[in-house]
């Protein structure tokens, strides 16, 4: 089950790329930030792609998402600072939510953008109850020690920007609590890209070019040829018929997670 921490950085144009490669990808879902979630919405259209914004404890039940796996329902719930002045009025609210979730789901996994402090105090409260098993740091609150369990909850380190994919392993046998081990996968210039590579790069540089005011002629005359060459001569010489600009390096860091392989 493939899932997204809902990073999808500050550029307008690249979300529709970003939230495309994930369709294409088979992601299940996308637990992004609050303020994109319509956007977002709006971006998958039909596709079958779930879209979480973060847990807010007066509508508990439209900010979680139950998938299943292998006949095993995975509770996901992303964690954001409360950003209100009574923050244990916000974790009692979370922890009754746990509660009513746990009745529905055999296996509950959190994404925490909260600190370091917060997330193991979370843990030590969540863990024993078994409220939660598994946490996804978010990468700028991750610690050297990570992985590392804390009372039954498998605090798991992240990576932005397609570095790596944070791969989850859960175990269980009859009536005996989950065993979960993780670790990084990073995304290696080796693996073959998946064959929609291309077309997302040809979209991201549209995408930007739409946004620009007055695009020059001699841009619209290479984005043709681009679009020309790929059925012949693949991304090699789409990559050369492209203008020299810096543009070129964003648009190809943007797509570069359509070249994330399939997980075991």
């Amino acid at each position: 089950m493939l899932v997204d921490g809902g990073n999808l950085g500050n550029e307008p144009s690249k979300q529709p790329v970003i939230v495309g490669a994930f369709v294409k990808m088979g992601y299940a879902a996308c637990l992004t930030e609050a303020a994109k979630a319509d956007s977002v919405r709006k971006e998958v259209g039909k596709a079958t792609l779930a879209v979480v914004p973060p847990f807010d404890p007066t509508h508990a039940d439209r900010t979680c998402w139950i998938g299943e796996l292998d006949g095993v329902q995975v509770a996901f719930l992303r964690l954001e600072p409360p950003g209100q002045p009574d923050p244990g009025a916000w974790e009692s609210a979370l922890v009754s939510s746990l509660r009513a979730l746990r009745k529905h789901a055999d296996l509950m996994v959190l994404t925490s953008r909260l600190n370091d402090a917060d997330n193991r105090r979370l843990a030590h409260r969540l863990g024993p109850t078994g409220l939660a098993q598994v946490m996804f740091v978010a990468p700028g609150n991750c610690t050297p020690d990570l992985p590392a369990e804390v009372d039954g909850v498998l605090l798991c380190p992240t990576k932005d920007r397609g570095q790596a994919v944070t791969l989850v392993v859960a175990t269980r046998a009859a009536r005996a609590p989950w065993k979960a081990w993780c670790r990084l996968e990073p995304v290696s210039s080796t693996y073959t890209p998946d064959r929609g590579v291309p077309i997302l790069r040809i979209a991201t540089d549209s995408a930007r070019r739409r946004n620009r005011r007055e695009p020059t002629e001699r841009s619209r005359l290479r984005v043709g040829a681009a679009v020309q060459t790929v059925p012949r001569r693949g991304v090699r010489s789409m990559a050369e018929e492209r203008p020299r600009s810096g543009r070129r390096h964003a648009s190809r860091q943007a797509a570069a997670g359509a070249g994330v392989p399939h997980l075991p």
